[in-house]
């Protein structure tokens, strides 16, 4: 199984650990709470560039409050600015060195751009700084696993499973790594539970489809790519992989159908050895 950020996916959405509260309505700031609210408004529906125009004026009337350099950094990150982002983050970093999120959301944009030693190094001071920042660890975890360090990983994944034991991006990708670890019987499991946890994640299914390829389970494969394919109809991976299971049970018509459908779809697949 390849192992790439696509089959994490834990990337998007994730807030870090931080809470975007309204900022404190004093008398002297109130023009900065406004605009940061404004701007928290604008990125809560997706509007990232009134994001950004919003929360520079916040920071232009309040220049030390850490939590507008992070959520400007989170709209350039949206935005595909990613050096202003980074540097949006080292301003926070600059302001509260001590917090993790600076880190947590500068080593993010690395991770985004594959500068992945940055990003564990940024993680890791993260970390350092929280040891249980949970979101700095699903990162880490993904991080290593791109990198195929599959038991750094499982370990970052297993720790935040500790933390946070229905959290099902960490379960999911505990289980992920316990597949390319070769412990497939902890993989089902794992796979399992995250799908009891978010029941339409196509990633699970997939994983799932091909741990029971490994146990040579070809009829169960089939029927999580089934799932998967059913949830997430235009990946060619899907198709790929349940080709493979088709071949393996004597279905070439089947597995043929399937492999021109992934091939169509952008997989590098070679068609022509199936039944060969």
């Amino acid at each position: 199984m390849k192992i790439t950020k696509r089959f994490f996916q834990i990337l998007s959405g994730l807030v870090l650990g931080l809470s975007l509260v309204s900022a404190p309505a004093v008398a002297d700031k109130t023009t900065a709470a406004d605009y940061f609210e404004a701007g928290k408004t604008a990125f809560e529906s997706q509007k990232y560039e009134e994001a950004v125009s919003q929360i520079t004026r916040a920071i232009e009337a309040s220049p030390q409050k850490p939590v507008y350099y992070y959520l400007k950094g989170l709209s350039l990150e949206k935005l595909g600015e990613f050096d202003k982002a980074m540097n949006e983050f080292s301003n926070y970093i600059e302001i509260s060195p001590e917090s993790p999120n600076g880190y947590a959301g500068r080593g993010k944009v690395f991770l985004g751009l594959n500068r992945t030693d940055e990003a564990i190094s940024d993680f890791d001071k993260a970390i350092e700084k929280e040891p249980n920042h949970i979101f700095s660890l699903l990162l880490r975890g993904t991080a290593h696993g791109i990198i195929a360090d599959y038991e750094r990983a499982f370990q970052d994944f297993n720790k935040a499973h500790q933390l946070e034991p229905n959290n099902q991006n960490a379960i999911f990708n505990r289980g992920a790594m316990s597949l390319k670890l070769g412990q497939l019987e902890n993989a089902l499991k794992d796979f399992e539970k995250a799908i009891t946890l978010k029941p339409n994640d196509e990633r699970v299914y997939n994983a799932r489809g091909i741990a029971f390829l490994k146990f040579k389970q070809y009829e169960k494969a089939i029927q999580n790519y089934d799932k998967a394919i059913e949830l997430s109809s235009s990946d060619g991976y899907l198709f790929k992989n349940r080709s493979i299971a088709q071949e393996k049970l004597g279905n070439l018509e089947a597995a043929q159908q399937d492999c021109l459908k992934a091939k169509v779809l952008g997989s590098d697949v070679s068609c022509e050895s199936i039944g060969s």
